[in-house]
């Protein structure tokens, strides 16, 4: 039986695994590359639920906003709610916020966490704060 492979973006390694019905689909994983393949998609979503037990806090569930409160406690809120807080003042665009959207370990380390600011959260501020 032959197996097709298909290559990963970077170093050429590649995994073959059962397809559907019996058949031989590759399904290339590697670290390096371009975009963020399958493999690691699903690595980094079953790592982020690990953690949540520990961090009592959900870190998959789309559409929620990730911050640290004043008092360094992460803190996750609907966009909405994030804005009504701006609105509020009891947050601001020197706030800590955590981006999800990072693909890469680069990314991660540059702006994984960062100031509001700094951030596509400050759209969700900016109106609210400068209105």
């Amino acid at each position: 039986m032959q197996h097709r492979q298909k290559p990963c973006g970077g170093d050429g390694k590649t995994e073959r695994r059962p397809g559907w019905r019996g058949s031989r689909r590759g399904r290339g994983c590697c670290a390096s590359g371009g975009g963020a393949s399958g493999c690691s998609i699903d690595g980094l979503f079953r790592t982020l639920k690990a953690l949540e037990p520990k961090l009592g806090a959900s870190l998959v569930t789309s559409g929620l906003v990730f911050y640290r409160d004043p008092s360094g406690a992460i803190q996750s809120v609907d966009r909405e709610r994030f804005s009504a807080l701006g609105a509020e003042g009891k947050i601001g665009l020197d706030t800590p916020v955590f981006d999800p959207t990072v693909t890469t370990l680069g990314e991660w380390r540059a702006r994984f966490e960062l100031d509001a600011a700094r951030s596509w959260h400050a759209g969700l501020l900016h109106d609210k704060q400068h209105a």
